[in-house]
């Protein structure tokens, strides 16, 4: 059986290209709350859909959360 889910590119910092579907938060219209990991290096992010662009935005998961404790005025 053949998936035809929608495949965005995702570029690793370690220069690797490779590719995730949307989560299911994201189909729910929650764009930042995808996560992977890169295949070639390991590094962990969280995926942020750019729907216009057909990619998603890679950010280290430490970073990611040591942003979202900012936003949330160190409450997490």
């Amino acid at each position: 059986m053949e998936d035809k889910r929608q495949r965005y590119e995702c570029e690793c910092t370690c220069g690797f290209t490779f590719y995730a579907c949307k989560s299911l938060f994201q189909q729910w219209g929650l764009i930042d709350s995808g996560s992977g990991s890169c295949p070639k290096c390991k590094v962990f992010y969280n995926l942020t859909l750019d729907e216009e662009n057909k990619k998603m935005i890679l950010t280290e998961w430490e970073k990611h959360m040591k942003n979202r404790k900012e936003k949330l005025g160190g409450n997490l």
